[in-house]
């Protein structure tokens, strides 16, 4: 491996570690921002926040990628004043377009509370609106660390987002409600929160763009400044011509959900619930139930992640065996992922959501058990498709599972709207038309896999030992719950996770539900393979 695949592969661990964190963070962040606000404060910030991220793809989303791809161009020629320069060029676009985004949404901002029906959400708009501007200017700055490989400024930089609005965003929130006893300020005060700590972020890639500019240019030294790459206008152009199609492609899921986010909460309203409780049944399905639902999505992320470069390289060395074998194996993963996940929230879902959320109760603990046992039904779908977007992307076509999701997503708003506007189903239609939106969009993914690699489908080893070794786990952690969990709700959840883990691990590995060739592929793979053998487990 040369050296400069070994910054490559360093740089993207980096990067991936740091998203990882920054995702169970994400996911964990919402658990004392419920407890805090409410769910009624927490339908505020959940309907302020799929604005905002939409705004957030339009205005960074290919933008950064570009940047990073010209800097490493001119890095790689060594024209280091060339990579200066493009960077410049690209800081100026992004603080214009941060000015423009965080101005358009803080005027807009009462509209779409009012497209919303919901009026105190005009707070948490206008709060997280000036996020805008320093996270489009910290995406310019990503953007030329990344091209020069450089990571770490990326990754921390993401993590001081994160720890920034678990600290600021909670205090102010905790703050604001104490003080005022409004649900909504509290969520204007967890959104003030993240405009400050993009700003903290932002301030310290700077701090360390200031330190390395000097190293950085010292490297042009004697080289011309004024050479035929210090045009401005070709350098604007190829930026705007490689990240107008990314940004395209990125922006399907987030014009969804933030359709999603005036849907609801006027469906709602329109079938006959008050303001406030269309609000909070809003933020008991996207701030209670969904981060729950995308926790083991966070580990089929991790999994898609490790694929793209392991597929990709088995492609580029024309292996087609490998690249068969290692799609199966991605497939199977999805479903050793999903399938527990699914199971582990159908039987616990009520005790889960009784131990991370003190503040639901009553009609909304019952409201959010059984859209965490529904939505349950989709998180295999939704690994499934996290997965095999990895093995598209490492086989060298991004745009496919992009073809997916918009296919999904109009399904979504379709199923979402048609099922909201029966009142016996509600707020569960929305639910639904989410489940519809990953099936459609994950069994188009598997398709193209399939089309594209020639793998076929092993029933036993896809579906069968996976299934069994669920449903022995299912049986142990309902077993444990039913001994503990009247004593102790928290200790029997806990206990009967990790029963419910070890037993399903034990499960698989005894059917050989898991094969020697794809454990090596799993990190601790052989350590495990060792012990199995020492146990006489395996031959």
């Amino acid at each position: 491996m040369t050296q400069t695949q070994k910054n490559f592969v360093k740089g993207a661990a980096i990067l991936g570690a740091a998203g990882l964190i920054v995702k169970i963070i994400g996911v964990f962040f919402r658990i004392p921002l419920t407890n805090i606000i409410g769910t009624e404060g927490l339908g505020y910030y959940q309907l302020a926040y799929p604005i905002y991220t939409l705004f957030v793809t339009i205005s960074t989303a290919g933008l950064p990628a570009a940047i990073s791809k010209l800097i490493s161009e001119r890095v790689a020629k060594g024209d280091y004043a060339g990579a200066h320069y493009t960077f410049q060029v690209a800081r100026r676009l992004f603080v214009a377009l941060g000015i423009i985004m965080a101005v358009l949404m803080f005027i807009l901002s009462p509209m779409i509370a009012e497209l919303q029906k919901t009026a105190p959400a005009v707070y948490s708009l206008m709060a997280i609106s000036p996020a805008l501007f320093f996270i489009s200017v910290l995406s310019a700055y990503r953007g030329y660390f990344q091209g020069l490989q450089y990571m770490v400024p990326t990754a921390v930089s993401q993590l001081v987002e994160q720890f920034g609005k678990l600290t600021v965003g909670l205090i102010l929130a905790y703050a604001l409600v104490s003080i005022t006893g409004r649900p909504e300020l509290g969520a204007m005060g967890a959104l003030i929160g993240v405009a400050i700590e993009e700003a903290a972020a932002l301030v310290y890639i700077m701090a360390v763009y200031r330190k390395k500019k000097g190293e950085i240019l010292s490297k042009a030294a004697g080289l011309d400044p004024r050479g035929a790459s210090r045009e401005w206008k070709p350098i604007l152009k190829r930026v705007l011509k490689f990240a107008i199609p990314v940004t395209l492609g990125a922006c399907v899921m987030p014009i969804v959900m933030a359709l999603d986010s005036v849907i609801v909460s006027r469906v709602l309203q329109d079938i006959g619930y008050a303001q406030k409780t269309a609000t909070a049944m809003y933020g008991v399905l996207t701030g209670v139930v969904n981060p729950l639902i995308n926790l083991p999505a966070v580990l089929s992320l991790a999994l898609a992640m490790s694929l793209v470069p392991a597929i990709s390289q088995s492609q580029s060395e024309g292996d087609g065996r490998e690249v068969k074998g290692k799609s199966s194996f991605g497939l199977k993963l999805a479903v050793l992922v999903g399938l527990p996940a699914t199971t582990g929230f159908l039987i616990l879902g009520q005790p889960i959501i009784q131990m991370l959320y003190h503040n639901v109760q009553g009609s909304e603990l019952v409201m959010a058990t059984g859209l965490l046992q529904l939505l349950a039904t989709g998180v295999l779908f939704l690994t499934l498709l996290q997965t095999m977007t990895g093995v598209l992307q490492g086989l060298g076509k991004p745009m496919l599972p992009v073809y997916s999701l918009i296919v999904g997503a109009v399904v979504k708003v379709v199923v979402t709207i048609t099922l909201m506007r029966i009142p016996q189903v509600g707020i569960y239609g929305a639910a639904v038309g989410t489940i519809a939106c990953y099936a459609v969009a994950a069994v188009m993914n598997i398709v193209f896999v399939v089309r594209g690699t020639g793998f076929r489908l092993d029933f036993m080893g896809h579906i069968g030992k996976p299934v069994f070794a669920t449903a022995v786990m299912g049986a142990c952690a309902c077993l444990v719950y039913f001994l503990i969990g009247a004593t102790s709700n928290t200790a029997g959840v806990l206990l009967s996770v990790f029963a419910g883990l070890v037993v399903y691990i034990l499960t698989l590995l005894f059917t050989k539900g898991l094969t020697r060739e794809e454990l090596k592929l799993v990190p601790g793979g052989g350590k495990i393979e060792k012990i199995m053998i020492r146990i006489k487990a395996w031959k």
